[in-house]
């Protein structure tokens, strides 16, 4: 797992590692206020937490850069279920996302 700053520079950051490691190793953790996949993974598993009755502040988790941040706003048990349910693979994404991020 492969998780960042959600910045540029830190998503260029994953993608070189991604690529030195082969991607299909590879795992890529979006924070919510990434640039790449961070809106999409945080609505995923905001679903999944309100499935789970927990009540997830959606507008304030976005801002979120990384895991301290994700923690102070919704709790351990939030981080932890975003850590698991979070991920993308590096497979397929170096190819769509590293040409107009990167380029």
């Amino acid at each position: 797992m492969i998780a960042v700053d959600g910045d540029e520079p830190g998503f260029y950051t994953a993608c070189q590692l991604a690529e030195r490691l082969g991607p299909e190793r590879c795992w890529y953790l979006p924070w919510p206020a990434a640039v790449v996949y961070g809106a999409q993974a945080l609505k995923h598993v905001a679903e999944l937490a309100s499935q789970r009755g927990m009540v997830i502040d959606v507008a304030a988790v976005s801002t979120c850069k990384d895991a301290n941040d994700v923690l102070m706003v919704c709790g351990p048990e939030f981080l932890k279920l975003y850590l698991e349910c979070a991920c993308t693979s590096f497979t397929g994404l170096l190819a769509s996302a590293v040409g107009p991020v990167l380029g």
